[in-house]
């Protein structure tokens, strides 16, 4: 692989970081106000260059989740005990979840403001990704859990497979 200049090493970086628009990731680098069709050109003459594709494969190769940090996410979801992080008033505590570095336990938070005689307040609504679901991932991909389909047919069912199934009358 040929060396990779600098400002090259920027743009591959803006790529992947403005996913993958190649046409903001040159504006990026070479002058955010180049006009659309010279960064498209620019960007798409050094995506055509063998080292820059490769050095891109290489940067993306370290940014994936292999399977075995896939699987310790998931196994996350499914022994963390929450009790941890609520408060004494029965509320998750989103802050405690973020110090213990189990941020990634949080799904969605939706705020909703309520407005009462009392006055208006708002609150969080915090959804966390499914511990139960996450167990079935593991076994799946583990292969002790798998899906079946049991059919029950009391007519003959005539299956052809081959180049010539579609020729076949039935």
């Amino acid at each position: 692989m040929g060396k990779v200049e600098t400002k090259h090493k920027r743009f591959i970086a803006a790529y992947i970081r403005f996913h993958f628009n190649g046409v903001e990731a040159y504006r990026h680098v070479y002058g955010k106000d180049m006009n659309y069709d010279s960064a498209r050109v620019g960007s798409s003459n050094l995506l055509h260059k063998p080292n820059i594709r490769k050095a891109i494969d290489k940067e993306l190769e370290a940014h994936h989740l292999s399977t075995n940090e896939a699987l310790d996410i998931l196994a996350s979801h499914a022994k963390t005990d929450m009790a941890k992080y609520i408060d004494e008033d029965g509320n998750l505590s989103i802050e405690k979840l973020k110090e213990a570095g189990m941020g990634h336990l949080i799904k969605e938070v939706e705020t909703i403001e309520q407005v009462s005689d009392k006055g208006s307040f708002t609150k969080k609504k915090v959804k966390l990704h499914d511990p139960q679901n996450a167990i079935n991932m593991i076994l799946r991909v583990q292969g002790k859990f798998k899906d079946t389909l049991d059919l029950n047919v009391n007519k003959v069912i005539r299956v052809t497979i081959g180049k010539d199934a579609a020729n076949k009358d039935g």
